[in-house]
């Protein structure tokens, strides 16, 4: 016999599968896709996001709120282990150049150097003129403007990189003019810098830049004979005159002001027989105020010496340079140089410190007082290595690396010259 069972047919039991809820933000617990929840912050630290110290905070997204997380490099106070943040304690250089403090909060001194200036190669003319570095189309290296009156034009030299001035690839003008002296600015607005040029007889014209070539047109009828250029801007151009001072303000017109011997900035500052008259742009025909002088000034030069946010005035009078403050109502001296046979006044921040240094050429040597703080300075002597009679010097980035360099041109006799090249070596 054989015995058999059968299975109860009825419903069978099922087992049920637990439900893992979803992550819930604010829970305490940190969950996948959540920087942090509540207390629950994980490894995660202030130091961890790239901070020094501090607490990190949690928001109701769960997400990190870094306010109370510190970063002592970058904070502008000097703190353990740092040698300088931002300004602070950034010492000036020894030498000549400046101190950087880097991202990491270490001294870069790199920029400090000595000698202040490299020879560059000097350039030689037969048969030269005065001259003055700027960068004429077609754009890109700096050029040598140069006016060379025995031939009755201007030419112009490209530098080239450790190489100079190429007298091989210059350019010849040749206008029915005989000019003395050039400048370089954008007389037409048109974005293309023109060449302005100073002629024997004082009349004043533009060499205006075309997409090849230059023309000539008169830029004022009114002629300055025996006359030099005195300074520039963006919108100007100021020539002394004798007695006089001719402006020549590019969107129009020219202005005679009665001044003997000014310098000139964005507005006009005549420096006259014991005073200095304030000519505000562009037509330079409003008095902005009169500073009267103890002497007669051949040279002033303007800039902020004492970091004051203002304008202050240097001026030379015969054999003295004097630093005057500006007080916000009139200027007061400060302090005087002994200046012999200075020329070529200057007020620049040559050493890319972030100060603005006072500087004029000797017979022999670049005088660079070199600005600190406040109305503090020190001398830095550059030798030129030439007495031979000069004209008046340039200072601009000759080799593009974002510095003023000097350039100056000496006469060889009769009606030869040279160029000396002095590249500044801060950078």
């Amino acid at each position: 016999m054989v015995a058999a069972g059968c299975r109860n047919a009825g419903p069978r039991p099922v087992t049920p599968v637990p439900i893992t809820p979803d992550p819930t933000c604010g829970d305490a617990h940190l969950d996948e896709g959540e920087e942090c929840d509540g207390s629950d912050f994980g490894m995660a630290t202030c130091k961890s996001q790239g901070f020094d110290e501090g607490q990190l905070i949690c928001d109701s997204s769960c997400r990190f709120v870094q306010t109370l997380c510190v970063k002592r490099c970058g904070n502008g106070v000097l703190d353990p282990n740092e040698a300088c943040d931002g300004d602070a304690g950034v010492p000036g250089c020894a030498t000549f150049g400046y101190q950087a403090c880097t991202s990491a909060c270490q001294l870069e001194v790199k920029h400090c150097v000595t000698p202040a200036f490299e020879t560059g190669p000097s350039f030689f003319m037969a048969k030269g003129g005065a001259a003055v570095v700027g960068d004429v189309p077609p754009l890109g290296p700096r050029d040598l403007v140069m006016a060379v009156p025995s031939f009755g034009r201007v030419e112009t030299f490209p530098w080239l990189a450790q190489q100079g001035f190429q007298q091989s690839q210059g350019r010849k003008l040749s206008f029915e003019v005989t000019p003395v002296a050039p400048r370089v600015a954008d007389v037409n607005r048109d974005g293309l810098p023109d060449i302005v040029t100073l002629n024997d007889d004082g009349a004043l014209d533009a060499l205006l830049a075309k997409t090849s070539g230059f023309s000539r047109v008169a830029l004022t009828a009114q002629r300055c004979a025996g006359g030099h250029f005195i300074g520039s801007s963006p919108d100007s151009i100021a020539l002394s005159c004798g007695s006089n001072v001719l402006v020549t303000h590019f969107d129009g017109g020219a202005a005679v002001v009665n001044a003997p011997t000014p310098a000139f900035t964005g507005d006009l500052w005549s420096a006259g027989a014991g005073s200095i008259q304030r000519l505000p742009g562009p037509d330079f025909t409003t008095d902005g105020g009169r500073f009267n002088l103890p002497g007669s000034p051949s040279q002033i030069a303007l800039g902020d010496l004492d970091a004051d946010g203002d304008l202050d005035l240097v001026a030379l009078q015969e054999q003295t340079v004097t630093l005057f403050e500006n007080s916000g109502l009139d200027f007061a001296a400060k302090q005087s140089f002994s200046a012999l046979g200075a020329t070529d006044l200057r007020v620049v921040d040559l050493d890319l410190d972030g100060r603005s240094d006072l500087i004029w050429l000797g017979a022999t040597d670049v005088h660079i007082w070199r600005g600190h703080s406040s109305l503090v300075f020190t001398e830095f002597l550059v030798s030129l290595g030439s007495t031979s009679p000069r004209f008046p010097a340039s200072f601009a980035d000759v080799d593009g690396d974002g510095d003023l360099d000097l350039v100056i041109t000496f006469s060889e006799g009769e009606s030869a010259t040279r160029t000396d090249i002095h590249l500044n070596r801060v950078r």
